[in-house]
């Protein structure tokens, strides 16, 4: 920025500095004001918080406090009127909280200087804590006093009621004596008379005792000196009786009740004295509730003289904020009316020497940018000005000039650079490889490149600028053009119409070209003309690669469906379709052993066979690796799809001559018949599968048609392979574990790891069912490496010289990561590896036999031991004893089944002991069920046996016993 512009700017920024500075000191005038009288009203707030409100809320709650206590010695005196333990009741909630509460009022007086009001509160408390106290004391010993009474007032009723009924039974004595005597005078029927009234009003007597003593309670006290003298007029009335009757019936009995009924009335700690004591009470509790009365006016008065004196404080307090407030709004209002208008003022004087010169400014600039015309210069009043303002005119009138300068050198670069840009567009246009062609918004041509005039083979004098776009069109249909789909319109289209998709044109049948139609932002049209010749020639190659196998040039299974679906829309359930799947039998070995080229080279011989196999209107497709289809569409007949299925096996079944080799392979075949089976495509390949399935497992070379019943069979299988992955991946599978014994001495030198599965619903499932699926879907490694390790982990159980025989599936073999999986197991277990027996058959050794050698040896190394497992039962069982020198032979028990019947099986268990003891092999009989087998095999040399003779294949628990009980014999 200039240094002049610099000075400028400095100056105004001052007097705006200025002007804000003074804003902010009449603003802090104002908030010093607003403060000064808000810490008046807080003062007074803080000052009535602190002290007037918790003094009156102590004092209300010391109030509720009091009312609460004296309600509750009302309510003690009123429970131990009653005497029956109820006081307790009304103390068994605390009465701390109300204690607390006068506390707290004392506490606070106590803190703001009112020491004797603190002290008439505190006595007050203290005297009704202590009163409350000695009534429950009080209700204690009243209430065992009436325990007392009780217990005397049941002695005194059974006394009464044993006196009545002596008096009842004297009654009825009096009677009987009476009548044995003839009553030969007046005066013993006078006597008879006068003892049966004299017992009745001993009988009235004892009913108004009794009456009396039946509503006898403590609280009687107060008319105690009546009911005493009641029962003392009665006790006299009954001796009086006694006395009169004493001469004509025994009275001892009477006497004695008498003198007991009258010690429970009126001895030391009888009835009257009870109620002596318990009016003795009476006067300790009135007194006790004369000082409650007494705390609890003294306290009341306390109470109402603090909460005036609390209210009035309140109210002066209230009456001082509100004065407060008035005056700090007057003087607020005084000071901000000044304020604003001293700032009224000064924007008065800003806006007339700063302002209206900007404004003015700003209308100029204004002026410039609607004309557009630089050249109208800045008003002189504003240029003339001596301070700031005339200073920013001046720089905007150098700038103005500046501008006009730049603009025009700006203008003169702008249409050189447009030139350029054109020369570009136009090279552009020309080296691009589509034709374009530019219209107007009239339909004109604007422009036009040579590949346009290459494509429709005219020359740069047919065509010129100006034409119309029809008249452009006519000229090339009469050069060849011609369009492969007629655009919907009701005029002829041209070249330049507004197509929704692009459109096609031919050109002499020598070229395709492709048209495509935009509109540009000036109303008219771009058009594209492309020669997509070589491209729609790659599609096609590329659509037929799509949909046809590479190798042998048949349809392929994308294409084959769709022949498939077609076929049965067409007959539309009226005519039958027949589909054949077919799959090459033992194909794979030829891959194997000849290699994946010859395997090509027969594949392709195998499809043109098919082709020749076929009729004109019959379908064939290679689905993938050597599976193919046929699919049979005229006069589907059985007769027909049979010998067409015949035919196949029979053309496909002769030798095949490929290079040097002479190859024979057959053919299984899987028929499925369309609407009959299936009317879905996927369906009815599917079901084709299925019957292809069935006709390999029939013997191969060979076809079946699809039946219901093989579908069955297939989700049963595939239901069972869902269950036996389940149960492989929870571990649901068991071992059990069979011995191997010594002859000699018959004791355990092993035991064979044997895999059990028992089914929720199909109960115990073969090994020899589920062991081959495992090995099909690929989950045979992990099976027998779970085996593996349980076994050794089994094994730790038995002692150290009792081994452990594990089966291998041939497929195992061909994991590279066995052997480190046998080294792991090893390993994880502790298990010395020199008790861990591998038995194999021999079809390890018919696969890869280098590799698989190789294997036996590194497991040899590490201390496991190899087995040959059904020994006697392959093809070249000798010759492996030289590739590989085993540790073990098992021979096989269909051979020790038959050795004591048949001299063939005892020869060749001869020969088989006799060899291995001659190359140091052990050996080992399966299936031993008898003794006969037992001494055959021993004098034969055969070193160890296992069978059903010695055990069946049990849990590890068992096996446990069976060590334990041979080791004791």
């Amino acid at each position: 920025m200039p240094e002049h512009a610099r000075r400028v700017f400095g100056r105004l920024r001052f007097k705006m500095v200025a002007a804000a500075l003074c804003s902010v000191i009449v603003v802090s005038v104002i908030g010093w004001i607003g403060l000064s009288y808000t810490n008046q009203v807080a003062t007074v707030i803080t000052r009535t918080t602190d002290t007037q409100y918790p003094l009156l809320t102590n004092a209300m709650s010391a109030s509720n406090a009091m009312r609460t206590l004296t309600r509750t010695a009302r309510d003690i005196k009123t429970a131990c009127d009653r005497a029956d333990g109820s006081h307790r009741a009304r103390l068994e909630g605390s009465l701390a909280p109300e204690f607390a509460a006068i506390d707290a009022l004392a506490d606070f007086l106590r803190h703001t200087g009112a020491l004797d009001t603190e002290r008439t509160v505190r006595t007050a408390k203290d005297e009704l804590e202590l009163s409350i106290n000695n009534l429950s004391s009080l209700c204690d010993t009243r209430e065992t006093l009436q325990i007392r009474f009780e217990e005397q007032r049941q002695q005194a009723l059974a006394t009464v009621a044993e006196l009545d009924e002596l008096a009842q039974s004297m009654h009825a004595y009096a009677g009987t004596v009476f009548r044995s005597f003839r009553p030969e005078t007046n005066g013993q029927a006078s006597s008879s008379l006068e003892a049966a009234l004299h017992l009745a009003y001993i009988n009235i007597h004892l009913a108004r005792l009794n009456n009396d003593l039946s509503r006898a309670h403590t609280s009687q006290a107060q008319g105690h000196t009546r009911d005493k003298q009641a029962h003392l007029d009665i006790l006299a009335a009954l001796e009086s009786e006694r006395d009169v009757l004493r001469p004509v019936l025994p009275t001892q009995d009477i006497e004695a009740l008498i003198a007991r009924l009258s010690d429970i009335l009126t001895a030391p700690g009888g009835l009257h004295d009870a109620w002596r004591r318990a009016r003795l009470f009476d006067s300790g509790m009135a007194a006790q509730l004369l000082m409650v009365s007494r705390a609890d006016n003294a306290l009341a008065a306390v109470l109402r003289n603090l909460e005036n004196d609390a209210r009035t404080q309140y109210q002066e307090a209230t009456q001082t904020i509100d004065d407060t407030i008035l005056e700090s709004r007057f003087a607020v209002s005084l000071v901000a009316a000044s304020a604003s208008l001293m700032l009224l003022i000064a924007g008065l004087v800003f806006a007339s020497r700063l302002t209206r010169p900007v404004e003015r400014l700003t209308t100029h600039v204004e002026h410039l940018r609607r004309t557009d015309d630089l050249n109208q210069p800045t008003p002189l009043r504003l240029v003339t000005r001596s301070d700031e303002i005339g200073s920013l005119a001046q720089s905007f009138e150098q700038l103005i000039l500046e501008l006009s300068s730049a603009r025009r050198r700006l203008v003169e670069e702008s249409r050189q650079n447009i030139r350029i840009q054109y020369d570009r567009l136009t090279a552009a246009i020309e080296s691009t490889p589509q034709g374009l062609c530019l219209t107007d918004a009239d339909g004109r041509l604007l422009m036009i490149n040579t590949r346009f005039l290459q494509l429709y083979d005219l020359t740069p004098e047919q065509v010129h600028t100006g034409m119309t776009l029809r008249e452009l069109s006519k000229l090339c249909r009469e050069q060849g053009a011609r369009w492969l789909e007629q655009p919907e319109s009701e005029q002829e289209p041209t070249l330049g119409d507004d197509f929704l998709v692009p459109q096609m044109l031919d050109f002499r049948n020598e070229r395709t070209i492709v048209v495509q139609v935009a509109d540009t932002p000036e109303g008219g049209l771009v058009s594209v003309h492309e020669d997509i010749t070589e491209r729609r020639k790659q599609e096609e190659q590329i659509t037929r690669l799509a949909h046809h196998d590479t190798l042998t040039g048949l349809a392929n299974r994308t294409l084959f469906r769709k022949k498939l679906a077609a076929a049965q829309a067409d007959q539309k359930g009226e005519r039958d379709v027949a589909l054949l799947c077919l799959d090459l039998d033992d194909f794979k070995s030829v891959n194997d052993s000849l290699g994946h080229p010859v395997g090509d080279r027969l594949l392709i011989q195998i499809g043109e066979r098919l082709r020749h196999c076929l009729g004109d209107t019959d379908r064939v497709a290679r689905l993938g690796g050597d599976e193919f289809a046929v699919l049979l569409t005229e006069n589907v007949t059985p007769d027909r799809v049979t010998q067409m299925a015949n035919k196949v096996i029979e053309r496909l079944g002769r030798p095949y001559r490929v290079a040097t080799h002479t190859i024979v392979t057959g053919v299984s075949i899987g028929i499925a018949i369309a609407p009959r089976n299936a009317s879905d495509p996927d369906v009815l390949l599917k079901q084709a599968d299925i019957a292809l399935f069935r006709a390999k497992q029939d013997g191969r070379s060979t076809y079946r048609y699809f039946e219901p019943e093989m579908d069955a069979y297939i989700q049963a299988r595939r239901a069972l392979e869902m269950d036996l992955r389940d149960a492989i991946e929870h571990e649901k599978m068991e071992l059990y574990y069979q011995p191997q014994v010594d002859l000699d001495d018959e004791s355990p030198r092993g035991f064979e790891a044997l895999l059990r599965w028992q089914h929720p619903e199909r109960g115990f499932v073969s090994p020899a069912e589920f062991v081959v699926m495992a090995e099909e879907i690929g989950l045979i490694d992990r099976l027998g490496n779970w085996v593996l390790r349980r076994a050794c982990q089994d094994a730790l159980h038995w002692p150290e010289d009792i081994s452990i025989a594990i089966n291998l599936s041939p497929v195992q073999f061909r994991n590279e990561a066995f052997l480190d999986e046998v080294r792991n197991a090893l390993s994880a277990s502790g298990l010395s590896p020199t008790r861990l027996v591998l038995e194999i058959t021999e079809g390890v050794l018919l696969e890869d036999t280098d590799h698989n050698l190789f294997l036996l040896e590194a497991l040899r190394s590490i201390g496991v031991q190899i087995a040959m497992d059904d020994f006697g039962t392959g093809y070249s069982s000798l010759g492996y004893l030289c590739k590989f020198r085993f540790d073990k032979v098992k021979i096989d028990r269909s051979f020790v089944n038959g050795m004591l019947t048949s001299c063939d099986s005892h020869a060749v268990v001869h020969a088989i002991c006799g060899l291995c003891a001659s190359l140091g092999i052990e050996t080992i009989a399966e299936g031993v069920e008898s003794s006969q087998q037992v001494d055959a095999l021993r004098q034969l040399g055969c070193k160890q046996s296992q069978g059903y003779y010695y055990a069946k294949a049990v849990p590890l628990a068992e096996t446990l016993d069976f060590v334990e009980r041979e080791g004791q014999q």
